[in-house]
């Protein structure tokens, strides 16, 4: 005994302590991480030196003391782990790590007599150790802490579950030690909480973090307002949160939501018990309330607050954790009713998803949440137009009414949102038997209500009629509801004046209108509704005035209505639409700014209808509806002189969806040189985007008997987060300064000069027809095509595909050599001669070449039409019926662009990539199931031959060697590929359009995600490639 106290004696003595021990009642100096023992409960421990030999002597002789001691001492045993623990950390050797833990985890078992040394594993150590020791012992609270802290670090270090569970098991029996009125308990339940989210995130398990919450929660409020260790416990419990929100597939804002949330983490829990929630979801209702009432955002901003707090603190399984979802959704769609921001709605929808998901199947609160589901939907589908969501939307408002019975009050409330959305749906495909649904809908509604008096409809329609005007007149001048009110109002008096053509009740109509135009607030999403209605109603005016004033005035509210960015774009589309109608009635009245802003407007909002967040089937179909608001804004710009712009309307406006698809593979080097991680980040957004931007139209809505319909789409909304992500980027990368115009459209001025040669724009509208010829330097020059109209364009395209269809030539299979054009020469002739004489010969004719060169190179001219023009051969264009009469194969060299925008980046790419060209030659002479095409097998061996004499390395494919995951697999290794075989075009969705390979269809949506990222020329030699789209 005399040895072994001597060796702790002398172990620490060798150094003078700096100063006193610090007691429990001290706050930590120093992070974990830099002295992971503190000293606690006011226990006295020697000063850890920092001279490694002072050290080192130290540790030798406190363990030669416990070898020696007969029976060892567990005060002996922490001291020695505690100074090996701190040899750890300035050496980071892990056996010391190693024997700390051992030997702190035998002190705590040697706190009840009787037990022997137990050689087991690290965990089982740990839980019989900390079961074995009295809770009463003075220093079992010490010794836990440290075995916890130790097993954390070497958890850190070497990633053995063993290490956490022990360190979780000592952690919870120091929190259940402690009292709630110790001041070290919050510090030891964030120790605790540190090894449940580590173990959280190293297994996946919900139950670790929803303890971790709740501790955290507990902690918070343990803790003073003043006490210094008080944001660090709320920042965890902010992490916790942040990461419930990403386990329920939410966006948490911890930036913005962070101090508000803090500051409610006390103030909304006094009790720290299950009466939170329901105290949360209250103040949630009356915030929500009291924005109605009043408008101010404020109120809305702290309702969000407060059910995102709920629902982040509340377990997956909790009863009432659909309730809160729900709560935090409306309050969500209220805010983008105010904003238009659509990330609030498409969280909204995912909640009430969520919720839908969460209740029991019997619960009697389904319909209320699946039609809250139903009204979010209806709101996006208003918003981007998709179909899928009026017909889920109606299925929603269907299921919650066929769950409730005729006497719930509830039922006039889902009988007048299953109306509302099958007159939405009318709107759209005009099909009565929706109409007659909305008005069943909405009967049925009013039957239910208790009614003995036949005249009660009538009475009801009048006294609704006074009723709505006695209530907006007593409405504050600033009620959130009273613009709206307004409005309403206005249309039903403008409709009365339709019917029964009193002035008086279209000037009180724009009386009402100009009232709800005024009492607008900034940003708010209807905005360019009140400003349609007003514009309307003084167009009805100016029809009957004629006057230069109510002209004006209607232009201005049009236009107002079109500048709103939070509103809907169809909505604005309707606006500037309307002022065009009326610029184009009067051209007298007009003057060439508003022409060109009006048209300007239209040309904006193509990428927001054409929208990046739609499916690509979406985006093709909104993109043929607006080809005839493109040429008619090149019209109207070459009526009023400004060429410039009109070629730029030409070159915005074509090929949006191709120009979406080039934009994902933009090089980012610039911003990447002045802010990179924002760059990395885009980038990793485009990559994404790539692969779910080709994706087709979304599933359709689920039919089993156990699932509703649109409650589980997997990766449903996934695409549309990403866009939103993207465009939420773009915006942080235009607010830098030198990056305004980022990923914009060029200006004509910055895109000349891409060619050696004259780009040639063939505009068809309906007004008039020209070409607009840019040449190398950048100048543009019109050419008017007199002879050519709309209506001839189109005859020209149906007498190329009549001539195509008889001749046989868009059939699949291989066309017999002495095949030729049935009908004889003369149809396709006429064809021809008539494009050259209204179409191709003026142009040439324009740039001079009239003779074809005979001692030089053709002239080089790249086309670029619209419309139909886009699928006739302007190349072939020439009079036949001369005999040596000019052919345009003859007097140029001929190419085609989709707009200027795209040869530009394809010129930018080919300058950048100097390595010589590598060639993937796929054939395939016989497609299992379809026409053999044995010309192919040549047709490749013949190329490889012209490849090998120019010294261009090739990679061929033929037959069974060309399946579809052999192409894929080395695609993205060559700059040019060549497909000789079997295609197939699909109308609907060009992305579908394929290529016939062994065993199976290589898409155009395969080649576009899988293409490289330097691929120069893709050659299609197969069938139904130059068809084009009757």
């Amino acid at each position: 005994m005399r040895s072994f106290l001597g060796g702790i004696t002398l172990g620490c003595v060798l150094w003078k302590p700096r100063s006193t021990a610090r007691k429990g009642s001290q706050t930590r100096a120093n992070s974990q991480s830099a002295r992971p023992f503190p000293v606690v409960d006011g226990a006295s421990m020697p000063s850890l030196p920092e001279d490694m030999a002072i050290l080192n002597t130290s540790i030798d002789c406190m363990g030669q003391a416990v070898q020696c001691a007969a029976k060892a001492d567990p005060d002996a045993l922490c001291n020695l782990g505690h100074f090996l623990a701190h040899r750890y950390m300035l050496l980071e050797n892990i056996e010391d790590l190693h024997e700390a833990i051992i030997v702190l985890g035998s002190a705590v078992e040697l706190m009840s007599d009787g037990h022997d040394d137990k050689p087991a594993r690290l965990d089982d150590i740990c839980h019989r150790a900390l079961n074995l020791g009295p809770d009463s012992h003075p220093d079992k609270a010490l010794f836990s802490n440290h075995l916890g802290l130790a097993l954390q670090q070497r958890f850190e270090r070497l990633n053995d579950i063993h290490d956490l569970t022990g360190a979780i098991t000592a952690h919870r029996v120091l929190v259940e030690l402690t009292p709630d009125d110790h001041p070290n308990k919050p510090m030891r339940v964030g120790d605790l909480c540190t090894s449940l989210l580590s173990r959280h995130l190293h297994l996946n398990e919900d139950g670790e973090l929803q303890t971790a919450i709740s501790l955290l929660r507990q902690a918070s409020l343990l803790l003073p307002e003043s006490h210094p260790d008080r944001l660090k416990v709320l920042d965890s419990l902010d992490s916790a949160v942040q990461r419930r929100y990403e386990r329920l597939g939410l966006t948490y804002d911890l930036e913005n939501a962070a101090t508000v949330d803090r500051r409610r983490a006390v103030e909304l829990f006094p009790n720290g018990g299950s009466d939170d929630l329901v105290q949360l979801s209250n103040r949630g209702l009356l915030l929500q309330e009291q924005y109605k009432r009043s408008g101010d955002p404020e109120d809305l901003e702290a309702a969000i607050s407060v059910a995102r707090l709920a629902v982040g603190i509340t377990p997956q399984d909790h009863p009432d954790q659909p309730l809160l979802l729900n709560s935090l959704g409306m309050y969500l769609r209220d805010r983008y009713e105010r904003t238009g921001g659509l990330e609030d709605l498409e969280t909204a929808i995912r909640l009430h998803r969520l919720a839908a998901e969460l209740i029991p199947s019997n619960h009697i609160d389904i319909p209320m949440h699946i039609h809250n589901l139903a009204v979010c939907l209806h709101e996006r589908y208003e918003r981007l137009g998709e179909p899928h969501d009026i017909e889920t939307a109606i299925h929603m408002d269907q299921r919650a009414v066929e769950l409730t019975t005729e006497d719930d009050p509830d039922m006039t409330i889902w009988l007048n949102g299953l109306g509302t959305v099958f007159l939405a749906r009318y709107k759209r495909l005009k099909k009565i038997n929706d109409l007659n649904s909305a008005i069943s809908a909405y009967r049925r509604a009013i039957e239910i209500t208790p009614a003995s008096n036949s005249y009660l409809p009538s009475r009801l329609n009048n006294l609704g009629n006074a009723l709505q005007k006695r209530h907006i007149s007593s409405l504050p001048s600033r009620h959130p509801s009273k613009p709206m009110r307004l409005n309403s109002l206005g249309v039903s008096l403008q409709m009365r004046y339709e019917l029964l053509h009193e002035l008086d009740d279209l000037e009180a109509a724009i009386s009402v209108h100009h009232r709800a135009v005024e009492l607008m607030r900034d940003g708010h999403a209807d905005n360019p509704m009140w400003l349609n209605s007003l514009g309307i109603a003084l167009s009805r005016r100016f029809e009957y005035t004629q006057t230069q004033s109510d002209f004006d005035a209607t232009v201005e509210f049009f236009m107002a209505a079109t500048s709103q960015a939070s509103a809907s774009p169809s909505t604005r589309l309707e606006s500037a639409s309307g002022c065009l109608s009326l610029l184009n009635r009067y051209p007298r009245l007009r003057s060439p700014d508003t022409l060109l802003l009006a048209h300007s407007r239209i040309i904006g909002l193509l990428p927001e209808l054409v929208w990046l967040g739609h499916n690509i089937e979406r985006r093709y179909e909104e993109s043929a509806k607006l080809r005839g608001f493109v040429n008619n804004a090149v019209s109207g710009a070459i009526s009023v002189g400004a060429v410039h712009k009109a070629v730029e309307c030409l070159d915005e406006g074509r090929a949006l969806v191709w120009a979406q698809i080039l934009t994902m593979r933009t090089p980012l080097d610039e911003l990447a040189q002045h802010h990179p991680d924002l760059a990395h980040e885009l980038r990793n957004v485009q990559t994404q985007l790539q692969n779910s931007g080709y994706r087709s139209a979304l599933p359709e809505p689920r039919k089993d008997d156990n699932t509703m319909p649109g409650i589980v789409t997997a990766d449903e909304g996934s695409h549309r987060q990403l866009v939103i992500k993207y465009e939420r980027l773009l915006g942080q990368a235009r607010g830098y300064p030198g990056f305004e115009n980022f990923m914009r459209p060029q200006k004509l001025a910055t895109l000349s000069n891409v060619t050696d040669g004259p780009i040639v724009f063939i505009n068809v509208d309906m007004h008039r027809c020209d070409a607009l010829i840019v040449s190398v330097e950048g100048a543009t020059n019109i050419v008017p095509l007199p002879d050519l109209s709309e209506k001839r364009a189109y005859q020209l395209l149906a007498l190329w595909h009549n001539l195509l269809v008889s001749s046989g030539v868009l059939q699949k299979g291989a066309v017999p050599e002495n095949m030729a054009l049935r009908g004889g020469s003369t149809r396709m002739g006429i064809m021809l001669e008539r494009l050259w004489t209204w179409v191709v010969g003026p142009i040439l004719k324009e740039l001079n070449i009239t003779e074809p060169m005979s001692d030089s190179r053709p002239p080089h001219i790249t086309w670029c039409p619209t419309g139909p023009l886009t699928q006739v051969p302007l190349h072939a264009a020439g009079l036949y019926s001369q005999e040596g009469g000019p052919r345009a194969f003859n007097l140029v060299v001929s190419s085609y662009t989709p707009s200027l925008s795209a040869l530009s980046r394809s010129r930018e790419g080919l300058a950048k990539h100097h390595a010589d060209p590598n060639v993937l030659v796929v054939t395939q002479p016989h497609t299992p199931g379809l026409s053999a095409l044995p010309g192919t097998k040549s047709e490749g061996a013949r190329l490889r031959d012209l490849l090998a004499e120019s010294n261009i390395t090739s990679t061929a494919f033929d037959d069974k060697e060309a399946t579809v995951d052999s192409v894929r697999a080395v695609i993205d290794q060559h700059t040019w590929v060549h497909l000789a075989c079997h295609g197939s075009q699909h109308l609907a969705d060009p992305t579908k359009s394929a290529f016939a390979l062994y065993d199976g269809p290589l898409s155009l949506t395969d080649l576009m995600a899988t293409a490289a990222d330097n691929a120069e020329l893709a050659f299609l030699s197969a069938c139904q490639t130059a068809v084009g789209d009757e």
